[in-house]
């Protein structure tokens, strides 16, 4: 069936193993050999089995998982499962003993055995050295997932890893070091796979050039009320405008926005750019807007994005899932356009 699709291109700045941690250039371990590296690992793997690390208590990261992985002329198209509390409604919850590339999904409240969750689909083009969100139906993307689960696969998982033979504590996967070749002595070496998101650069260009012509700003945030923290963050927001004993909408977002009059200089504007692209950037919960002299609105950060919505062709597997060859395949059609948009 045909569907649209919105694709979110970022610049793959590091992949493979790096001499010292600010190193530029990868000893070895290019992104089409890691990604070679980590469909023969998946290969015959069970779900369960796929998850290479644990995510920080304190993050906001659930566990991942290696749903699927495909590869047509180059380009590489990889699915990951996001395992959800249990509690978190309208999603589905996959066998752990599926094999990676046959998934076995019951949209229902989770059972033992099964990993609610939610699939998000990534397109790998090597030889232009970019890598791209594909959101279908679903608001979420989860590309900080994807760049922790690469690298991580990369440290503790790759062929290049030289694991202790006599450990015998199965989870003790910290590697001796890494070498290229079976003959080769271990190196102590630094696993990084990191990613910058694409600009369209009249865009950023231009709101830093005429940075003096600023004189408002607007942050627009969007509160998850389905969360106690942010809920009581509403409340707050809505009793400082003078509403007693506010009532909290039935919708699951809000959205908040304030204004202010400010003058800024191009350091300050591209510092606030560089500290929303860590934030999360058009993932995050917030988006920023720039008003300028004779200007009717705001430029916001979020249109200078490198993203495009466009038609693929989707054929389901299960629900929730779709055959990752076919997806790839349409998403192909629109590659010369979206790599010519960023190299402009």
């Amino acid at each position: 069936m045909a569907a649209n699709a919105t694709v979110t291109l970022y610049r793959v700045r590091s992949c493979g193993l790096f001499k010292y941690p600010r190193s530029r250039k990868a000893e070895f371990g290019d992104m089409s050999a890691i990604l070679n590296d980590l469909e023969k690992w998946a290969k015959g793997q069970y779900l369960e089995d796929t998850k290479v690390f644990d995510p920080d208590q304190n993050s906001d990261m659930f566990p991942v998982y290696l749903a699927d992985i495909a590869q047509v002329d180059g380009d590489w198209l990889i699915a990951l499962w996001n395992q959800m509390p249990e509690s978190e409604g309208g999603v589905a919850a996959i066998s752990a003993r599926s094999p990676v590339g046959q998934p076995s999904v019951k949209v229902a409240p989770s059972v033992k055995g099964t990993l609610p969750g939610i699939a998000t689909y990534f397109w790998f083009l090597p030889d232009a050295g970019l890598l791209a969100t594909v959101k279908i139906q679903r608001p979420f993307t989860g590309q900080s997932a994807l760049q922790a689960y690469i690298e991580n696969y990369i440290r503790y998982f790759s062929s290049y890893v030289v694991h202790d033979l006599f450990t015998k504590d199965d989870d003790d996967v910290s590697p001796l070091g890494y070498r290229q070749r079976p003959e080769d002595e271990p190196m102590e070496l630094h696993a990084k796979f990191r990613t910058k998101l694409c600009r369209l650069p009249s865009e950023v260009d231009e709101l830093v050039a005429n940075a003096a012509n600023i004189t408002k700003i607007c942050r627009r945030d969007y509160i998850d009320l389905s969360t106690s923290v942010e809920k009581k963050r509403w409340e707050s927001v809505a009793e400082f405008i003078g509403i007693a004993s506010p009532s909290v909408p039935t919708r699951k977002r809000a959205r908040l926005e304030y204004v202010t009059d400010i003058s800024m200089d191009a350091q300050q504007v591209e510092a606030m750019v560089e500290d929303w692209n860590k934030s999360g950037g058009p993932e995050g919960a917030t988006d920023i807007g720039f008003h300028r002299v004779g200007q009717t609105g705001f430029t916001w950060l979020s249109g200078s994005v490198a993203r495009d919505e466009i038609d693929v062709d989707l054929r389901n597997k299960v629900p929730e899932f779709f055959d990752a060859a076919v997806l790839l395949r349409s998403l192909r059609r629109h590659r010369t356009r979206l790599v010519t948009m960023v190299s402009k």
